[in-house]
């Protein structure tokens, strides 16, 4: 379980991030679910990005500082390829809205459990 305290941008340069992405339309319709993990290479005002492991491919995520958890030590099980990710530094989750002309569109914040 994810501690509860949100990072700010200043301490995730560096970190391990594994994020769940879920793509829904307007009616809350799942169209896809996605989880990538990588290293945080940069912070700014507009984007956290990421390299992705093994792709080394940039992925960039909101700034929202309040997604960004502290994950638990343990090991996590990526759904669509079974691929391991042991003990990252981070977690967070998005929504993301696709809207009928392909644009996306994420909350403000995050829904917090």
């Amino acid at each position: 379980m994810a501690e509860t305290a949100p990072l700010g941008a200043n301490v995730l340069v560096g970190k391990h991030v594994l994020a769940g992405l879920t793509f829904v339309k307007p009616d809350g319709a799942v169209v896809q679910r996605l989880q990538v993990h990588g290293t945080i290479t940069r912070v700014n005002a507009e984007a956290v990005t990421v390299k992705l492991i093994p792709s080394g491919d940039e992925f960039t995520m909101p700034v929202q500082g309040a997604a960004y958890q502290r994950a638990a030590p343990g090991r996590y099980q990526l759904q669509a390829t079974g691929e391991i990710v042991e003990n990252p530094d981070i977690l967070c989750d998005w929504t993301v809205t696709v809207d009928a002309d392909g644009s996306l569109s994420v909350p403000a914040a995050p829904p917090q459990d």
